[in-house]
C-alpha cells in the first residue's frame, strides 16, 4: 500500500512529474464544488445533482472518481465543449438531456468530486483522442491511492508547465453511508478486486494502518460566520491518507487533526507493494460476499452497470459534502469578502404561455444559415487546439496591477455563436442561456439552469431545433426555415429514422443494470425496492415529457392484503370410505393458483385416471358442482399439474380439483409449511374476476383409505384417459384472518396524440417491473450458493426498459403519432397479473378507447436474430407485424408465431387482462431459458444489442397503430373464445 500510489499512477502516462511552482493566490480563481445531498449518503440509483461556483471569471472542469476509483469528466461533457464560468455565479452541471450530473450507480463507498478552475483553456491532449475524452490515458480509467494527490497530479496534467493560475477544491460524496477512506486506497498495494468479492472496509489489514489527516485544507471550501473562508491550498498536495505500520497501534484507522510541520516529503516516502517482498499484493484469502437473503433493509452489495452515452462520461451518481459552517475562520485560511452563506433556490419553472429562451447556441442547435452538422466535424489540418490555445493565451494575456481585478477571459468563438451569446434579451423575464457543455447560466438567478426548451425570435416562441433533431432544418435554408415550428412538419422517414436511432444498446444496458441491481432486493411485490423502481420509471417518463396518467401523477396504487389461514377453523371433511377430518398444514397442502374461495364447498368426487386426452378432457364425465380428482406423480422438483385439465373441468362447471400425490415426506412437509405461510391478495376487483374454486393435495395414504381406492396401481396404469364418480363427498371450509395491508404501484405516462380526432384513443406499451425478490418475499426465488437474489433482468427488466426506450423515442418524434400512446409498467405480475388486473377494472383512460397492447415480457436473450410474438393468431395486429417486419429489413428481426401454445403464455402475462376486456394485443417474449425464474437472470447475461433491436420493430409497429385511419380488428373466433368466455 502506498501513499503516493496515486501520484504514480496517474503520471505513468504523461511521463511530465509538475514541479512546485511560487502560488500567486489572487490570480487563482477560486473554485467550490458541492452536490445537492452534501453529506447525506446517496442511495444506488439515486440522482445525483453538482453545483459550481468560481470568485472570478473562469475555464472549468469538473472530474469524478466513483467509489471504485473509475474517474470520468462530468464538465466539459466533451474536450471541444464551452467551459467558461463568469465569476460570482452558481452553476448546475448536467447531462445533456437530463436535469442531473449523474445517477449514482456505485459501491458503498465514498467518492469524490474534483473542481478544477484556471484564468486560461485547458490543454486536454493528455487526456483526450479524436476530440473525445479518453479514460485509459488516466492510468486506464482508475485512481489507486490517495485521492487528493492523484487529482491534483491531473489537473496539473492539463495545465501547461509551470502554470499556476489555477485552484481546486474536493468534496466527497457517499453512497449508502459514510466511509472513512475511499476503498481504492488500497489497490496499488493489493490487486483490484471487485467490491462483491471483497471490500477494505470488510476486511482490515493486519500489516499497516492508516493515518487520516483532518487538516483543513483536505475539506471543502465553506463558510463561516457569513464569511467565506478559503484555504491556502498547495497546488500539489500532500496525501490525506498514509499507511504506517500496524505494530504500534490496535486501529486500522488513526486521525490526526493536522499536517505534521514541514510536511513536504510524504508524497515521496511510504509503503509501497514492492516494500512487502516485491510485486502486487493479492488480497487476503476471501470468499464471495454472501448476498442478503431476505429482508427490504439490507444494504446494497453489488452496483449497477456504468453506461456511457454518445461518447460522453459515463452515466452516474455520487453524493458530495456539503457546505460546512464553523464557529470561527480556521487558522491558515484567508476571509475573502463579507458574504452572505448560499441559500439555494427552487427549480425554475416556466409560466403557462411563456417559453424559456435560448439565446446563445445550445446543445444540438444552431446559428441560422449555418451547417448544423458543422460543429460535430473536426478541424481543418493545422496546429492542434492545445496549440492554438498556447499561442492564443500568450497573446491575451494582460498586464497584472497590483490589487486590481483580473480582466475578463473568454475563449474565441466562431461569429455564429458570438452573434448568439450577445443576443438581447427580451424584458419580459431574465436572459438565460446554456453552454453546450452542459453547465447552466443566466444573469438573475442564483443558480443557473441548462435546459431552456424554447427559444424566441422577436415575439415569435417556437420549438427549438433540438426537439426535432438538427437534420430537420437544411443548412441552406437560413433563417426563414428556423421559423418553422417542428410540431407543424410532417412525420419525414428521416424524422422517424431519428427518433428510432434514440434506441441504443447503451440506453437498454443502462436501465437493465438499475432495475436488476442487487440494490433491488428483486423487485417484490410488494417491497420498498419496487417502490425505488416506480419512482424512476416515473423520473424516466416525465423527462421524456410524458403526462401523468395515473391516479396521482404518474402513480396508480392498488392495495394487496396479508392473510394466513386460520387453523383453527379451516377444515376438509371427505364422507367416504373411511370418513375423515383433515387440517390445513397437517393433513393437507392448499394450493392457492387463484384466491381461496370464502364460502363452504361441497360434492361428490369425480376421478380422473389413464394417459390425458387433450381432445377430451373431460372424458365424457359431468363434472358439474363436483370435485375433480386426479393421480399425480412426484419428482424431485415437485409434481406437474396439467393446466388444460384444470381449466376445462372448471369451465365443466366443477368447484374444486384435488390432487392425489406421492409426495416424499421432506417434499410433503416443506409443502405443508407453505399452506399456513402468509400469503397476499389483490384488493378492489370483482368477486367473479377468479372462479371461485378450491384445490388441495392429499397422499397416497390418504386417499386410500378415505376414498377407497389404490393411488398406486392407478398410477402405474397406461390405459385410455376415463372419469369416474366415487362414492364419497368432500366438503371444503378454509377461513383466512388479515395480518396487513400494503399498496403497490403502477405507473402511466401518456404522450398525446397529434390528431385532434384520433387523439382521444390510444395504443398501450406495457411491461412489468416486479420480479419474485428474495427467498424471503415468498414467491419461489431459491438462493444458489452465496447468491440469494433473483434479480430478474431479463424477467422483466428487459420488457419495462422497452416501455422506457420506446416512450423515449417516441418523444422525440415531431410531431406526434395521430393516436395517444400509452407507456404502462405495472407490478404484480409475477403475483398473479395484479397491476394490470387491477388497472383493467379501473382504468384510468377509457378502456373502450385503447385499441392494442403491445406487451413486453422477457426480450433480452435466446436467439439473436427471432422474437416469439404471442397472439398474431387473434386479430389483424398479427398481420401488421409482418408488414412492419418485412418493411425493416436492417433491424434483422424475424417475428415468429407461438412455438409453445401447450405452455398457454397467452394467460401468463399483463396482455391477458387488456385481450380479456376486448383490446387486440400483441405480446414480445424471448422464451424461458435456465435462469427463468432463479438468481442467474442476471443482467450481465442480457444481450442489449438484440434488445434495442426489438424495441426498434415495437416502435416502427406502434408508429404504424397509432397512425392506421382504422383501429385493430380482432378474429371473431378468437374474440369469442377469448372475451366472452373471459368474462
Amino acid at each position: 500500500m502506498l501513499a503516493t500510489l496515486g501520484f504514480l499512477s496517474l503520471l505513468t502516462v504523461s511521463g511530465r512529474a509538475p514541479t512546485p511552482q511560487p502560488v500567486s493566490f489572487y490570480y487563482r480563481p477560486h473554485v467550490e464544488v458541492w452536490t445537492n445531498r452534501g453529506d447525506d449518503p446517496y442511495a444506488s440509483g439515486q440522482a445525483a445533482r453538482v453545483y459550481f461556483r468560481t470568485e472570478q471569471d473562469a475555464y472549468v472542469t469538473i472530474l469524478r472518481v466513483d467509489t471504485d476509483g473509475r474517474v470520468r469528466v462530468l464538465y466539459p461533457r466533451e474536450p471541444w465543449d464551452d467551459n467558461f464560468a463568469r465569476g460570482g455565479r452558481e452553476y448546475d452541471v448536467l447531462q445533456r438531456s437530463a436535469p442531473e450530473a449523474f445517477y449514482v450507480d456505485d459501491y458503498p463507498g465514498v467518492g469524490y468530486i474534483f473542481a478544477v478552475a484556471a484564468a486560461d483553456p485547458f490543454v486536454y491532449d493528455a487526456i483526450k483522442s479524436e476530440d473525445h475524452w479518453d479514460y485509459r490515458l488516466i492510468a486506464d480509467g482508475r485512481v489507486r491511492g490517495d485521492p487528493y494527490t492523484a487529482l491534483t497530479d491531473l489537473a496539473q496534467r492539463i495545465v501547461p508547465d509551470g502554470y499556476t493560475d489555477w485552484d481546486y477544491d474536493i468534496a466527497p460524496y457517499y453512497v449508502q453511508q459514510h466511509y472513512d477512506y475511499p476503498r481504492f486506497l488500497c489497490y496499488d498495494c493489493h490487486t483490484y478486486v471487485s467490491y462483491p468479492y471483497w471490500s477494505p472496509y470488510d476486511y482490515s489489514c493486519v500489516r499497516f494502518r492508516i493515518v487520516m489527516y483532518d487538516d483543513p485544507y483536505y475539506y471543502p471550501y465553506r463558510y463561516s460566520g457569513g464569511t467565506r473562508v478559503v484555504f491556502t491550498r498547495p497546488l500539489r498536495p500532500e496525501p490525506r491518507f498514509i499507511f504506517k505500520d500496524r505494530q504500534g497501534s490496535s486501529l486500522f484507522i488513526t486521525r490526526v487533526p493536522q499536517r505534521p510541520v514541514n510536511d513536504d516529503r510524504r508524497r515521496d516516502v511510504g509503503v509501497r507493494g514492492r516494500d512487502l517482498g516485491g510485486g502486487t499484493i493479492p488480497p487476503p484469502h476471501i470468499q464471495p460476499r454472501p448476498r442478503p437473503i431476505t429482508g427490504g433493509d439490507v444494504p446494497v452489495t453489488e452496483r449497477a452497470m456504468t453506461m456511457t452515452a454518445s461518447g460522453a462520461a459515463a452515466r452516474t451518481i455520487r453524493n458530495t459534502r456539503s457546505i460546512r459552517s464553523t464557529p470561527t475562520t480556521l487558522a491558515g485560511a484567508i476571509a475573502l469578502g463579507s458574504l452572505k452563506p448560499r441559500a439555494l433556490p427552487t427549480r425554475e419553472r416556466v409560466p403557462s404561455g411563456r417559453r424559456k429562451r435560448c439565446d446563445r447556441t445550445c446543445s444540438g442547435r444552431t446559428a441560422p444559415g449555418a451547417n448544423p452538422l458543422a460543429w460535430r466535424l473536426p478541424s481543418a489540418p493545422g496546429p492542434s487546439r492545445g496549440v492554438q490555445q498556447r499561442v492564443a493565451r500568450q497573446a491575451r494575456r494582460p498586464q497584472r496591477h497590483g490589487s486590481s481585478p483580473r480582466p475578463l477571459r473568454r475563449r474565441r468563438r466562431a461569429a455564429s455563436r458570438a452573434s448568439s451569446r450577445n443576443a438581447t434579451p427580451r424584458n419580459s423575464g431574465p436572459r438565460t442561456s446554456q453552454s453546450s457543455s452542459g453547465a447552466s447560466r443566466s444573469q438573475s438567478s442564483p443558480i443557473r439552469r441548462a435546459r431552456p426548451w424554447f427559444s424566441t425570435v422577436g415575439r415569435v416562441s417556437f420549438p427549438s431545433l433540438s426537439s426535432c433533431g438538427a437534420g430537420a432544418v437544411h443548412p441552406q435554408l437560413g433563417l426563414s426555415a428556423v421559423l418553422i415550428p417542428c410540431a407543424l412538419a410532417a412525420q419525414t422517414p428521416a424524422a422517424v429514422q431519428r427518433a428510432a436511432n434514440s434506441i441504443t444498446a447503451e440506453g437498454v444496458r443502462h436501465h437493465i443494470g438499475v432495475l436488476a441491481d442487487d440494490s433491488m432486493l428483486g423487485r417484490a411485490t410488494p417491497s420498498p425496492q419496487l417502490e425505488q423502481v416506480a419512482q424512476y420509471v416515473a423520473e424516466q417518463f416525465r423527462r421524456s415529457g410524458l403526462k401523468p396518467a395515473g391516479d396521482t401523477g404518474y402513480l396508480q396504487r392498488y392495495t394487496v392484503t396479508q392473510r394466513v389461514v386460520d387453523t383453527q377453523v379451516s377444515v376438509i371433511r371427505i364422507a367416504g370410505a373411511a370418513p375423515a377430518t383433515l387440517k390445513p398444514g397437517s393433513d393437507v397442502y392448499l394450493l392457492r393458483f387463484t384466491p381461496l374461495p370464502t364460502r363452504e364447498l361441497s360434492g361428490p368426487v369425480v376421478l380422473f385416471t389413464g394417459t390425458p386426452d387433450s381432445a377430451n378432457p373431460l372424458a365424457g364425465a359431468d363434472v358439474n358442482g363436483a370435485w375433480a380428482a386426479i393421480i399425480a406423480t412426484a419428482m424431485p422438483q415437485g409434481i406437474q399439474i396439467n393446466p388444460e385439465w384444470v381449466m376445462a373441468v372448471l369451465r365443466g362447471g366443477a368447484i374444486g380439483w384435488m390432487v392425489i400425490s406421492n409426495r416424499p415426506d421432506a417434499q410433503w412437509q416443506n409443502r405443508l409449511a407453505r399452506t399456513t405461510a402468509p400469503t397476499r391478495t389483490l384488493e378492489g376487483v370483482p368477486s367473479d374476476a377468479e372462479p371461485a374454486a378450491g384445490a388441495f393435495e392429499i397422499r397416497d395414504a390418504t386417499a386410500a383409505a378415505t376414498l377407497g381406492i389404490d393411488p398406486a396401481a392407478l398410477r402405474a396404469g397406461t390405459g385410455r384417459w376415463t372419469a369416474r364418480r366415487l362414492p364419497a363427498t368432500v366438503t371444503y371450509l378454509v377461513k383466512e384472518r388479515e395480518l396487513a395491508r400494503a399498496s403497490a404501484p403502477n405507473v402511466i405516462g401518456v404522450l398525446e396524440g397529434s390528431d385532434p380526432k384520433l387523439k382521444s384513443e390510444y395504443v398501450f406499451f406495457t411491461g412489468h417491473m416486479d420480479h419474485i425478490g428474495t427467498p424471503g418475499a415468498g414467491e419461489g426465488c431459491v438462493a444458489k450458493g452465496a447468491d440469494s437474489i433473483c434479480n430478474g433482468a431479463d424477467d422483466d427488466a428487459s420488457g419495462t426498459t422497452a416501455v422506457l426506450e420506446a416512450a423515449e423515442a417516441f418523444s422525440k418524434l415531431a410531431p406526434h403519432p395521430k393516436r395517444s400512446l400509452a407507456f404502462m409498467t405495472v407490478s404484480g405480475e409475477e403475483r398473479g397479473l395484479w397491476g394490470s388486473q387491477f388497472f383493467s377494472e379501473h382504468p384510468t383512460v377509457p378502456l373502450a378507447k385503447v385499441v392494442a397492447d403491445l406487451n413486453s415480457d422477457m426480450v433480452g436473450r435466446n436467439w439473436k436474430d427471432t422474437i416469439v410474438v404471442i397472439g398474431k393468431e387473434h386479430s389483424n395486429l398479427g398481420a401488421t407485424l409482418n408488414r412492419v417486419a418485412a418493411a425493416h429489413p436492417e433491424l434483422r428481426m424475424t417475428a415468429i408465431d407461438d412455438i409453445w401454445p401447450q405452455e398457454r403464455f397467452y394467460f401468463r402475462s399483463d396482455h391477458y387482462n387488456f385481450a380479456r376486456k376486448g383490446v387486440p394485443i400483441l405480446f414480445f417474449f424471448n422464451g424461458t431459458h435456465a435462469d427463468y425464474h432463479q438468481v442467474g437472470d442476471s443482467p450481465d447475461k442480457i444481450d442489449a444489442e438484440k434488445e434495442s433491436r426489438i424495441v426498434k420493430l415495437l416502435f416502427y409497429l406502434g408508429l404504424e397503430v397509432a397512425n392506421a385511419a382504422e383501429r385493430p380488428k380482432w378474429n371473431p373466433e378468437s374474440y369469442k373464445q377469448i372475451v366472452t368466455g373471459a368474462n
